[in-house]
């Protein structure tokens, strides 16, 4: 078997001597090419939980960097872009982004956990995304998804009726742009939204409204938790 990415044809044979017509089974098999995924964090700790949902994939290639070690280029190189946490990002690395997006990458974006998000906010009007204003210290669930969505798709074998939803224990409200598309994709139960997408040139946005630690919320101990991050890849 061969984790080359490709479509292969193969068979197999049933060879005795009793069966000589459709002793052959003809089947083909498609061998996906491997995901290149980034994570950046503002320093040298990445989240625990994001490198488990990708580190030990065979068919994903997970890098990890700090956002002062980052290699110009590996951006370019991906199609799933993590930022964790990150609170300044540098002109060549919002120009790469740029192209980034352009070519149809997604980029996740997990804010800090701290009220110090006025450089990240300044890099989210660059894309033309949602702004991060307050923490709300009100504890809430989860209580819509968006199924119609992608990110969605083939998580539930049906409708999921009273689902045990993840608990959000602080959270970042949004102030809408007016800049870009923008999709409630997991709202809380005072409606505000959790996870939004907006649509940046020919790539996708994804904004979280709160960190993935146990001090803001349990979601990265949730059943949700790796197919959202994998449907977003």
């Amino acid at each position: 078997v061969t984790n080359d990415a490709g479509i292969y044809s193969w068979y197999v044979k049933i060879d005795y001597s009793q069966i000589i017509y459709d002793n052959k089974i003809y089947f083909s098999i498609e061998v996906a090419e491997k995901l290149n995924v980034l994570a950046i964090s503002e320093t040298n700790t990445l989240s625990n939980s994001i490198a488990a949902i990708f580190a030990e994939e065979k068919m994903v290639d997970f890098v990890y960097s700090s956002i002062t070690q980052l290699e110009y280029g590996k951006i370019l190189e991906s199609n799933f872009v993590i930022f964790d946490g990150i609170k300044t990002v540098n002109n060549s690395v919002i120009q790469e982004l740029k192209q980034f997006l352009k070519d149809g990458g997604s980029l996740a974006i997990l804010p800090p956990a701290s009220d110090k998000y006025d450089e990240i906010n300044a890099f989210n009007t660059v894309f033309g995304v949602n702004t991060y204003s307050k923490i709300n210290e009100s504890q809430l669930n989860f209580s819509e998804l968006n199924l119609s969505h992608i990110i969605f798709k083939n998580v539930f074998d049906g409708v999921p009726q009273n689902m045990d939803m993840p608990l959000v224990k602080k959270y970042y409200s949004f102030s809408e742009s007016s800049f870009s598309w923008s999709l409630p994709l997991i709202k809380l139960q005072n409606g505000e939204p959790f996870l939004v997408a907006s649509k940046v040139d020919n790539g996708l946005v994804y904004q979280f409204a709160s960190p993935i630690n146990s001090e803001f919320t349990d979601f990265h101990q949730h059943a949700l938790f790796v197919p959202v991050f994998f449907q977003m890849a």
